[in-house]
């Protein structure tokens, strides 16, 4: 769902910087490679590597005892260890009678295996996480949800909207997160009765839920629900709400909505100023520029980085030249030159891939990594020349802007960091470069990654079981 990303991703990301993973580098000296530290279950990040089909059937066995059993601190590393050793069939069929064994016996079996299908995708679990969606303890149900988000089979969706309105009768006015779950796991599956969920919660009493729903029927692309947004619009006196559903109905095809927006650049809450602005660019609203601009002049200091961002994201040349005067002027101030890189990153095709070469080449402090994070809120793959100045730029101390890059290089990208790795140019950046062949995800940067393991074998173990844990529920 594009425009959604744009929307809530970048709006969260452009004034503090893209969100970091548990592996994202901190601005202090990195230790020295060490030995793999155990997780809370004892055993290596990296254990289930190079194991025999029988041995993996040993630890599992071991692991299925200690489900429920084990202290509370380990629990969570025990279920990861198993849904590490699921890539073997042998251990996949023993989970499954397990689970016809145990599941039914407590709620905390019944939770303990509806983890399990949170952390394996197989379509074994799909009957399964249909019966703990109707389990009598509500805590099961909300592991059964997040089993259905990884499961993603439109067999979900019915005890999905059961469940829903279940929560309705029973917590009636309480539970929107775990109502907000439910409709994102039934995006996810899909299914006949998905715009049936859709139009129900499009009626919530909570001004959030409905927000998220008009998000959700646009991404499915549900243009029989354009009518229930039409009548919700009708209705609404909350502007967050009124911004998603018009860009909801601009992605549905009713262009007509969208312009209802432009007052809200206006609004007295910098909140809704910021929702609009975003609301722009992800509608591609070049008839906006006008208002934009006009806002950035009388913008207030949250404000005016949105403001200048937008008219740079929707390829306003006028303030594209603005910036990169700014940028390029060194009697400017350290902290407007860098927002003003932040932009351009944003603003790339119209800045070219040698212009990008060019701003890193003005060796600002931070500059670099300002302008990795404008180019990642865009969906853009930076050309190889690109990539080299940005992550070999000896200015760049927070690399969070070149890490978020790598996750859409492919395997070639896998040549550019082993490249950057083997000239030198930043020694103390093995570790980075060991992050980023783990944010590409695939067979090919895994084997890079056991090849290079003896550089940090601690680092590579853990980003090696993060792998092979997003990887189990990928399949």
């Amino acid at each position: 769902m594009k425009w959604e990303r744009v929307l809530l991703v970048v709006l969260a990301a452009v004034a503090v910087g893209f969100g970091l993973s548990r592996l994202t580098p901190s601005k202090k000296k990195q230790p020295a490679p060490t030995t793999p530290t155990p997780v809370a279950s004892g055993r290596s990040p990296s254990f289930h590597i190079g194991l025999s089909v029988e041995e993996k059937l040993r630890e599992a066995e071991a692991c299925i005892v200690a489900l429920t059993t084990a202290r509370s601190e380990a629990i969570g590393a025990i279920r990861d260890d198993l849904a590490l050793l699921a890539d073997e069939e042998p251990v996949l069929e023993r989970i499954f009678v397990a689970f016809d064994q145990r599941a039914h016996v407590t709620k905390f079996e019944a939770g303990a295996f509806a983890d399990m299908a949170a952390r394996i995708r197989d379509p074994r679990f799909v009957p399964l996480v249909a019966k703990l969606l109707d389990h009598e303890e509500l805590i099961v149900r909300q592991s059964a949800i997040q089993a259905a988000l990884v499961q993603r089979s439109p067999a979900l969706t019915l005890p999905l909207l059961e469940a829903y309105r279940r929560l309705e009768r029973e917590l009636s006015g309480q539970g929107a997160r775990t109502r907000i779950a439910i409709l994102e796991a039934a995006y996810v599956c899909g299914g006949p009765s998905l715009p049936v969920l859709l139009s129900e919660a499009l009626r919530d009493s909570r001004v959030e839920i409905r927000g998220q729903v008009a998000r959700l029927i646009a991404g499915a692309e549900h243009r029989s629900l354009i009518p229930d947004l039409q009548a919700q619009l009708a209705k609404t006196t909350e502007p967050m709400e009124e911004i998603e559903i018009r860009s909801a109905l601009f992605h549905l095809g009713e262009r007509g909505f969208i312009e209802g927006i432009l007052p809200k650049l206006e609004h007295p809450s910098s909140l809704v100023v910021i929702a609009t602005i975003h609301a722009c660019v992800s509608a591609a609203l070049v008839e906006a520029l006008p208002d934009l601009a006009k806002g950035e002049a009388a913008a207030t200091e949250d404000t005016r980085p949105h403001f200048v961002w937008a008219r740079i994201r929707l390829q306003d040349r006028v303030r594209i030249d603005e910036a990169l005067a700014v940028a390029r002027d060194e009697k400017a101030t350290l902290k407007s030159r860098v927002s003003a890189l932040r932009g351009l990153g944003a603003g790339v095709p119209v800045v070219t891939w040698p212009q990008v070469v060019d701003l890193v080449d003005l060796r600002i402090p931070e500059g670099a990594g300002s302008l990795a994070l404008g180019i990642s809120e865009t969906d853009e793959v930076p050309s190889r020349e690109a990539f080299r100045a940005l992550a070999s730029a000896p200015e760049m101390t927070d690399p969070t802007g070149v890490q978020a890059l790598c996750s859409r290089l492919g395997d070639e990208g896998i040549r550019w960091i082993l490249e950057l790795w083997d000239e030198g140019a930043r020694p103390d950046w093995v570790p980075e470069y060991l992050r980023w062949l783990g944010e590409i995800r695939t067979p090919a940067a895994r084997e890079a990654l056991l090849a290079r393991r003896a550089a940090d074998p601690a680092l590579t173990d853990q980003i090696l079981r993060i792998h092979d844990l997003r990887d189990r529920k990928r399949r």
